[in-house]
């Protein structure tokens, strides 16, 4: 019986390892299709535009969230990085910028902010007299 045990956790362990290691290679194969999903100049001119005052005069940019590790790559390119977290940034660009940032290694992709609605459902609340 114990032998029976053993050889059924066995197997879960294998299948389980199985699935992970598909997981994590279909989550690399993911991020490289990202980039066929380019973002373009007309996406960008859907996003309403933020103006900031530079040396310049104003600029018109635009705010987007770039997929990478290495922040001070996109530093060195003068782009605007507004926050950084460990897999992205956000920043705003300018569009002339955008050919620019796909150029870069460590660049994965670039997508446009967007907001997210919780939905709650309605809900009949009891009157407590």
């Amino acid at each position: 019986m114990k032998k029976i045990i053993y050889l059924i956790t066995f197997i879960s362990l294998c299948i389980s390892c199985k699935t992970q290691k598909n997981n994590i290679v279909n989550s690399s194969t993911h991020s490289n299709n990202d980039m066929q999903n380019k973002i373009t100049i007309k996406d960008l001119d859907q996003l309403k535009p933020v103006i900031i005052k530079t040396d310049k005069g104003n600029e018109t940019v635009y705010p987007v969230i770039i997929y990478t590790e290495d922040s001070a790559e996109l530093r060195k390119h003068n782009i605007i990085i507004q926050s950084v977290s460990k897999s992205f940034i956000t920043a705003l660009i300018r569009k002339n910028e955008l050919d620019k940032i796909y150029s870069l290694q460590s660049v994965k992709s670039i997508s446009l902010p967007k907001t997210d609605y919780i939905i709650n459902p309605k809900q009949d609340f009891e009157k407590i007299e």
